[in-house]
């Protein structure tokens, strides 16, 4: 288990979503396989620390792993299949995404740019 994995079971201790005490960060552990089911993801950010995740858009296959991040930046219905087990959870840190503070940075973005 690497280090960053470690970090992430000793935060997410119970079976899927784990509150942290920051506003808007959570952990998701999975012990079992997830066979390909419906479900909304909403916007964030899922890093994942062990383990794979699979979403399923349509026709598109989009994995996500230690190596690879998922970034949502819309609500969207998908399918998702679990890759786990007991000796290897899944663990992915899950960081929304506030549309409001994002929209803002953005203004302040275009409005920095726009200075001489």
């Amino acid at each position: 288990m690497s280090d960053i994995a470690a970090l992430m079971a000793a935060l997410a201790v119970h079976e899927g979503v784990n509150s942290t005490s920051l506003p808007g960060v959570h952990l998701f552990r999975s012990s079992a396989y997830g066979s390909r089911g419906p479900m909304c993801y909403s916007q964030g950010i899922m890093i994942v620390g062990q383990g794979r995740k699979r979403v399923y858009l349509e026709d598109k296959i989009y994995d996500y792993d230690p190596q690879n991040t998922l970034v949502m930046t819309v609500p969207m219905p998908v399918e998702c299949e679990t890759f786990a087990s007991e000796e290897e959870p899944v663990l992915v840190l899950m960081v929304d995404i506030d549309l409001q503070q994002l929209n803002q940075l953005i203004r302040m973005m275009d409005q920095h740019h726009k200075m001489p």
